[in-house]
C-alpha cells in the first residue's frame, strides 16, 4: 500500500469520526444555544436555520447570490467594508450574510441592502451544510479570516462552487492546534479554491497547512473609517469633563478584576482624580461587570442610562471626590468610547486570550497600551510597538501605571496619537486589492 493511498484512508477515517461526533454533539450544540439564548435572546432566533432549513422567501430568491460568512463582530466589519467596496463596483450584487455569534448578526444587519439576505451558518453536518447550499446555490463563498469548516469545503467541492479565505490569518496557537488535526485540517484548506493572507507569518502557516496562498495583500481593519458624528460626540463629551478617562476596551472575564484590583491599589487621591471605563467585549456582561465595580468599592454609572451628551456633560462635568467607575454598555459605539477617552487599555492582552482589534483605537487617535498577549493581532501588534503608534506593557499593574504616566506627560500622549494615525493610514489599501483579486471570480459568478 503506498503511502499517499494510506494517508487517503486515514483521512477518510478521520473525516468519517469527526462527521460522526458532530452528529453526536448536535443535542448539546441545541442545549448551548438556549443556554446562551438566556443572556443573548437573538441566540433563540430561528434556530432551524442552523440545521439547514431556510425559509422560502421569494423575494430572497436569487441564483447569483455571494456568499459572506463572517462568524462574529470583528469578522463582519470586515465583511461591511468588502460588501461596500465591491458595491461600488457593481451595484446590482448580492450578499448572503452568515454568521455564528449574535454580536456578528446584530452587526451584519447594519450593512444589508434590500437585495441581499441574511441567516446563520448551519452547523459543518453533512445534510445541513448541503441543504444549505442546495437552497441558495450561492456561486462564490467568501469566508472572513479563520472560519474553515471540513464538511462545509467538501461540500463546496462536490457542488463546485469556489470557495475562498480572505483577509486570511493564522496565529501560531492554531496552527499547532491545526497541525496535530492534520488529517482533518489538512484536506480542508487545501480544498480551498484560493487564499489571500494578511501578512508573510500568516501566509506561511496556512500554506504550511496546505492552503493554496495567492497573496499578502494586508489587513481590511485598516480600511475601516471611524464615524465622525460619534467621534464629534467622543471629542465633545472629552472636552467637557473635568477628569481624564482611562479605558478598558473590549474586556474579557478576569480582566476588569485585575483592572479594578489595581487601581484599588492607588493612592486614594489618584483613585478619585480619573473618571476609570469599562467597555466589556460581550453585552450579556454588562450587568456582571457592573456588580463587580460595585463590589469593589466604585460609583458605578452606564451609558445607558443617558440618552444625550448633555445628561452626561451634566453628570461627569464636575466630578472629582468620587472613585467613580463608567459603564459603555451599548454596542455599535467604539468610536465613541475611543474618542472619550485619554488613554485605552486593549481588552484580551492582560490575559492569554489573543488580544483585540487595536487599529480601532489608533484610528479614533486614543493612544493605545497592550498587554502581552496579543496573538491573534501578532504582526499588527509588533509592528505598532516598534512604531511607537502603540505602547506595550506585561502586565495589568503596568498598563495602569503606563497609562497615568500618559496622562500626566501630554507629549507621549501626542506621539501616541499622532503615531498611532499615521500607522494606520500607512497599512491601508488591503480592501482594494482584494476585490482586484477575487473580481475575475466574483465577475464569472455573477456574468
Amino acid at each position: 500500500m503506498t503511502g499517499k493511498l494510506q494517508m487517503n484512508l486515514v483521512q477518510r477515517f478521520v473525516a468519517g469520526v469527526y462527521s460522526g461526533m458532530m452528529i453526536f454533539l448536535l443535542p448539546w450544540l441545541l442545549i448551548r444555544l438556549a443556554f446562551k439564548a438566556q443572556s443573548e435572546p437573538l441566540y433563540a432566533s430561528k434556530v432551524w436555520e442552523r440545521l439547514g432549513l431556510y425559509a422560502k422567501e421569494p423575494t430572497h430568491d436569487s441564483d447569483r447570490w455571494i456568499w459572506i460568512h463572517a462568524v462574529s463582530l470583528g469578522e463582519t466589519r470586515v465583511a461591511g467594508i468588502l460588501m461596500q467596496a465591491m458595491r461600488s463596483r457593481d451595484a446590482h450584487l448580492r450578499f448572503l450574510l452568515t454568521h455564528a455569534t449574535a454580536t456578528g448578526r446584530q452587526e451584519g444587519a447594519r450593512y444589508l441592502s434590500e437585495r441581499d439576505h441574511q441567516v446563520w451558518q448551519p452547523w459543518d453536518i453533512s445534510w445541513c451544510v448541503r441543504s444549505f447550499l442546495t437552497r441558495f446555490k450561492p456561486h462564490i463563498g467568501l469566508l472572513i479570516e479563520t472560519e474553515v469548516w471540513p464538511n462545509m469545503v467538501k461540500a463546496c467541492q462536490t457542488s463546485q462552487m469556489p470557495l475562498v479565505l480572505v483577509n486570511g490569518r493564522m496565529s501560531e496557537k492554531s496552527f499547532k492546534s491545526a497541525s496535530r488535526l492534520s488529517a482533518l485540517s489538512r484536506p480542508a484548506f487545501e480544498g480551498l479554491a484560493g487564499v489571500w493572507a494578511q501578512s508573510p507569518a500568516d501566509a506561511q502557516r496556512l500554506n504550511a497547512l496546505g492552503a493554496h496562498v495567492q497573496g499578502v495583500l494586508g489587513s481590511m481593519k485598516f480600511d475601516a473609517e471611524p464615524d465622525r458624528e460619534l467621534l464629534q460626540l467622543g471629542h465633545q463629551w472629552k472636552a467637557s469633563r473635568a477628569q481624564p478617562m482611562v479605558l478598558l476596551a473590549s474586556s474579557r472575564p478576569g480582566e476588569e478584576e485585575l483592572f479594578l484590583q489595581k487601581i484599588n491599589e492607588l493612592p486614594t487621591e489618584v483613585q478619585t482624580q480619573v473618571l476609570w471605563a469599562i467597555v466589556p467585549r460581550h453585552p450579556q456582561r454588562f450587568d456582571e461587570v457592573t456588580a463587580l465595580g460595585k463590589r469593589m468599592g466604585f460609583e458605578c454609572f452606564r451609558r445607558s442610562h443617558w440618552v444625550s451628551l448633555e445628561r452626561m456633560q451634566d453628570v461627569f462635568g464636575q466630578r472629582s471626590n468620587a472613585k467613580t467607575l463608567f459603564i459603555g454598555d451599548s454596542l455599535g459605539e467604539m468610536n465613541f468610547y475611543y474618542a472619550s477617552a485619554q488613554v485605552c487599555l486593549l481588552g484580551a492582552s492582560f490575559l492569554p486570550l489573543g488580544g483585540q482589534n487595536l487599529i480601532e483605537p489608533m484610528a479614533c487617535s486614543c493612544p493605545v497600551v497592550v498587554g502581552p498577549y496579543t496573538y491573534n493581532f501578532e504582526k499588527i501588534a509588533t509592528q505598532a510597538k516598534d512604531q511607537g503608534a502603540a505602547m506595550g506593557v506585561q502586565s495589568m499593574g503596568q498598563g495602569v501605571s503606563e497609562s497615568l504616566a500618559i496622562l500626566n506627560t501630554p507629549e507621549i500622549a501626542a506621539q501616541l496619537e499622532l503615531k498611532g494615525l499615521a500607522f494606520v493610514q500607512s497599512q491601508q489599501g488591503a480592501t482594494h486589492k482584494t476585490v482586484e483579486a477575487l473580481w475575475p471570480l466574483i465577475s464569472q459568478s455573477v456574468s
